[in-house]
């Protein structure tokens, strides 16, 4: 059930749309977005492949998927958690629009459901849809950390009265947090729509958690006979709320760092699991190996609760929730009950696999040594935290003015700052994401307009990046979407004709265009034409005659043929040098089909 070499589910290939099908919306929710990471995943909803290679530069093969995107998905994570990126990319002003903050009431309660729900459609007939459903562990990130995911498909048909009602007012409260437009549609289409349990399991319910109607916990009201969690971070009185609802054993699997914070004197029926250090510092012993100085730890992430009762019915819990106070009291949170009495899904069998001859034992019994907590630190951290929540509180916005040369604008960003925590020694900069200018400073306590000139057109942004160095404290660096007034309407069109800027650049982005069912083979050869010198051979680019796919795309996929004139209306006008006089000729013969429903 848990077997980490192979239960595996490939997080892009569970995006990608079943067969006959095609990606239609999508809502995502998570905790914290890595920038990199969310341009990957239009590849797997429109290509249905996984991506591989350098995505930190503007990519031909990542363009067409990323720019039918924005309109097509909405991405909810906690304000401040959005990842600086080591490098930028024009791409990423293609995921602004994508992108909805929610900021927590409080500073210690977080937004932290990780879900995605997915709706494709038939490709060639109309039928009703077909929804997927992810509830996970792992937020959008490239992190190496151990995470679970629960991957549900679901089809119209007769689901339990009123079991897909959790998840309908799960979407309604993240509507009215950011509206998005097919919000109404897919509350009605949900009702009727089944989704299968994974085996063994046989039944399965929704628990929002945190929001109206769903302030409680459903785990922490769950009596068992044996208990088994699994969760990277810890709080002593959720353990002791799991262990008095367990009358024979509780296993609790973490880190040796987490559980050294529980007294097992307060739980007489613990069995604790600490996560091996040659798991965590795995990659840095194959690193040695190889020579590879890219090393990253390998920790805990997963959060499960299995509860099996007297009778041997067992009632599993995966999502985002961890055993702390803060889930089961104040934050937003998302997990999935299944339950069943298969033999495999017992609280024994996976302490067996984990920590046992049945698997590849990852985890070990834990033995407490003596630490001592670092109290300043701790108090420093809080006093931080509440900092960083009344600063992510203040209105903030711009205005972006054009200069005098072209494309070149001056951007103030407004907003108040909240005073500073004197303990805490703080600094606070701000700049435009994107822009290799020093961070400007934040005095304490006041209105503040700060200005940036002389900005280029392509790397005006809704980021702004943040930096807080706090006294004896790691420093932290987060970007923030905010609202700006004055962005020139034709941004990301000057952002396409830079992206688009060779023949061969052309060519390759006609391709995907034009494609029907794209590969990874034909991924990586848009890749490889990067190289290539002979553009002019229209009649046999990438070895598919462009007079046959155009005649395919005019014939069955006229859209596609409106995307393209569109493309080459944008680039004749501006970048005409792109497109040989030839294929302007050759491409008349077919414009006209762009704009008809005839077919050639």
């Amino acid at each position: 059930m848990l077997d980490c070499r192979g239960d595996r589910l490939d997080y892009g290939k569970q995006l990608a749309p079943p067969t006959g099908f095609e990606f239609d919306r999508a809502v995502a929710v998570t905790y914290s977005i890595d920038l990199q990471t969310l341009l990957s995943i239009p590849i797997a909803l429109y290509y249905s492949q996984t991506f591989e290679g350098n995505i930190s530069e503007a990519r031909v093969e990542l363009l067409d998927a990323i720019r039918r995107f924005s309109d097509k998905v909405v991405v909810y994570h906690q304000k401040g958690r959005l990842h600086v990126p080591e490098k930028t990319n024009w791409l990423f002003a293609y995921l602004e629009e994508s992108l909805a903050s929610i900021h927590p009431d409080s500073a210690f309660s977080s937004f932290h459901p990780k879900i995605w729900l997915v709706r494709y459609r038939y490709k060639d007939k109309k039928e009703p849809a077909h929804y997927r459903m992810l509830v996970l562990s792992r937020n959008l990130t490239f992190d190496r950390s151990w995470d679970v995911a629960v991957s549900l498909d679901g089809r119209p048909g007769a689901p339990p009265p009123d079991r897909n009602q959790p998840l309908i007012d799960f979407l309604g409260w993240l509507n009215r947090q950011r509206p998005f437009e097919w919000a109404a549609d897919w509350s009605r289409e949900l009702v009727s729509v089944s989704f299968d349990c994974p085996e063994p399991f046989h039944a399965l319910r929704f628990h929002p958690i945190g929001i109206d109607g769903y302030k409680d916990n459903p785990m922490e009201n769950e009596e068992a006979y044996r208990t088994l969690v699994i969760s990277p971070f810890l709080h002593a009185k959720a353990v002791q709320t799991l262990s008095k609802q367990t009358s024979q054993r509780f296993d609790l699997f973490s880190e040796a760092h987490a559980l050294q914070k529980i007294d097992p004197g307060d739980s007489k029926n613990l069995q604790p699991y600490a996560l091996k250090n040659e798991v965590i510092d795995g990659e840095s012993h194959e690193a040695a190996e190889d020579g590879n100085p890219a090393i990253q730890k390998q920790h805990l992430h997963a959060k499960v609760f299995i509860f099996q009762k007297a009778n041997g019915q067992c009632h599993w819990f995966l999502g985002s929730a961890n055993a702390t106070e803060a889930a089961f009291r104040r934050n937003v949170e998302f997990m999935v009950e299944l339950q069943t009495e298969h033999h495999r899904a017992k609280p024994a069998k996976i302490v067996s696999q984990l920590a046992g001859p049945d698997g590849p034992e990852p985890f070990e019994a834990f033995v407490p040594v003596n630490i001592e907590t670092d109290k300043r630190t701790e108090q420093l951290e809080v006093e931080l935290r509440r900092f960083e929540h009344a600063l992510l509180g203040c209105p903030m916005s711009g205005i972006i003015t054009a200069r005098a040369e072209p494309e070149a604008y001056d951007l103030e960003i407004e907003f108040e700052v909240p005073d500073f925590p004197k303990s805490l020694g703080l600094s606070v900069g701000i700049r435009p994401f994107g822009i290799e200018v020093p961070l400007e400073e934040l005095a304490p306590a006041s209105w503040q307009t700060l200005r940036f000139a002389g900005i280029g057109e392509v790397h005006l942004s809704r980021f702004v990046e943040f930096g807080i160095q706090a006294k004896d404290l790691p420093p932290r660096r987060f970007l923030v979407k905010i609202p700006i007034q004055g962005l020139p309407r034709e941004r990301l069109d000057r952002i396409f004709r830079r992206i688009i800027d060779s023949e061969d650049k052309f060519f390759q982005y006609l391709r995907l265009l034009l494609s029907v069912e794209l590969t990874k083979s034909d991924l990586i050869r848009v890749s490889k034409t990067q190289e290539r010198k002979d553009s002019l051979d229209i009649v046999t680019l990438f070895d598919a005659p462009l007079y046959e796919q155009l005649l395919v795309a005019a014939s069955r996929y006229p859209s596609k043929l409106l995307e393209v004139d569109r493309v080459v209306q944008v680039l004749s006008r501006d970048a005409p040098e792109v497109i040989p006089g030839g294929f302007l000729a050759f491409w008349e013969a077919f414009r006209p089909f762009a704009h008809s429903k005839k077919a050639p």
